[in-house]
């Protein structure tokens, strides 16, 4: 009996000891279906955080992104409208240098009508002027040659009654004395002349020269002896022009003879 006990007593052990494996292990299965759980949540968790961190990121970058574009737009239209100032001004200024080069053309065209008219004028004037001077020089050189030429008349009708007088003289001394035509006719037998010379002053010169030499050396004789410029002399027998090239037996001069020697004008 007692061994009975025993065995029931230790049958009731073994049971008791079984129920309590078996709620511990109960127990443990609880706790980790309670851990699988919990480990479920924290991973939804983790993935809900990692979801929202995701999203606060791309929201943020699309912030940044939009900002930044913001910014560049606003860049660029700032940039556009200091552009758009700028070419403004450009233009404004430009204008007005237009504007301010017109204006001094427009002066400088009046100017230089201005100029023009006051140059034409003074040419005017001066060709006026000139013309003036030129007619009071004319008259000046007619009254001149008019004079010169009265002069030249009065020189010859002096000379002319200075011959007849002295074509008298002669003819008196030829009675008086008739050597002197002996002289006078061995001169024409020698071939020569004696020529008197008077210039203008009423100063006398006689020179020989051959009656048929060219009256050129008498001439050039004559201009030296009175000092007169060749190119303004002229010389003249009884109001005859003598030529350079002419002789006394073509022009008729014989001795005794006055060639008037005149200072003329020079021919213009």
């Amino acid at each position: 009996q007692q061994q009975v006990q025993l065995q029931e007593q230790k049958q009731q052990v073994q049971l008791q000891q079984q129920q309590q494996d078996l709620q511990h292990t109960e127990g443990a299965q609880g706790s980790a279906v309670q851990e699988l759980s919990e480990a479920d949540s924290e991973k939804q968790r983790l993935q809900r955080l990692h979801t929202k961190l995701v999203a606060e990121m791309k929201e943020k970058i699309m912030l940044e992104a939009e900002a930044k574009v913001k910014e560049q737009m606003q860049a660029r239209f700032a940039a556009r409208q200091a552009e758009l100032k700028q070419k403004k001004a450009e233009e404004k200024t430009r204008a007005e240098q237009q504007a301010a080069a017109r204006a001094e053309e427009g002066r400088s065209s009046s100017e230089q009508a201005d100029k023009r008219k006051k140059a034409q004028e003074d040419a005017k004037k001066e060709r006026t002027q000139q013309w003036m001077v030129a007619q009071q020089m004319r008259l000046e050189a007619e009254r001149e040659a008019l004079r010169k030429k009265k002069a030249a008349a009065d020189r010859l009708t002096e000379a002319d009654r200075a011959r007849s007088e002295r074509k008298q003289r002669y003819e008196q001394d030829k009675e008086n004395r008739p050597g002197l035509e002996a002289v006078s006719v061995l001169d024409e037998m020698a071939g020569t002349v004696n020529v008197r010379l008077q210039d203008g002053l009423a100063r006398e010169t006689t020179i020989q020269v051959s009656k048929t030499a060219r009256l050129r050396a008498m001439m050039k004789i004559a201009i030296k002896r009175f000092g007169l410029d060749e190119t303004h002399t002229d010389f003249r027998l009884h109001s005859r022009h003598l030529r350079w090239d002419d002789t006394p037996q073509s022009v008729g001069l014989e001795s005794g003879d006055v060639v008037q020697v005149m200072e003329v004008e020079a021919e213009t």
